[in-house]
């Protein structure tokens, strides 16, 4: 199977958890998968792997700046191999103050996931 690095950052933590959800998937899929925060994955941990995830918190509608950092340094490598990046922001309408009655805010964590090839 493949060999994935995870690199995230996170603000207060629900990044990394989301991540290690993904790798756990991912490993019980047969991979090998490497988590690190973006901030210590560069060129030696990206030519370790095939395939490659960016994971990133957004507050107030922008990145850390060593999300965009990570980026820009390393975008021939990350454009070289199979590549996702998701973002997670604050925008949760279970959160918000008024809900309409037509909002459902149902938490029903998922026990699989898509098969990453």
């Amino acid at each position: 199977m493949g060999r994935i690095l995870i690199a995230y950052s996170t603000t207060d933590g629900h990044t990394v958890t989301i991540c290690q959800r993904l790798q756990g998937w991912l490993e019980a899929a047969g991979h090998s998968v490497r988590l690190l925060p973006v901030t210590q994955a560069g060129s030696a941990e990206l030519a370790q792997c095939d395939k490659v995830v960016v994971a990133a918190s957004i507050r107030y509608g922008k990145h850390k700046p060593e999300v965009a950092e990570f980026v820009g340094r390393h975008q021939a490598e990350l454009d070289a191999r199979p590549n996702a990046f998701f973002t997670l922001g604050p925008n949760n309408p279970c959160r918000t103050a008024q809900i309409s009655s037509s909002t459902r805010c149902e938490r029903k964590p998922s026990t699989t996931a898509p098969a990453m090839k």
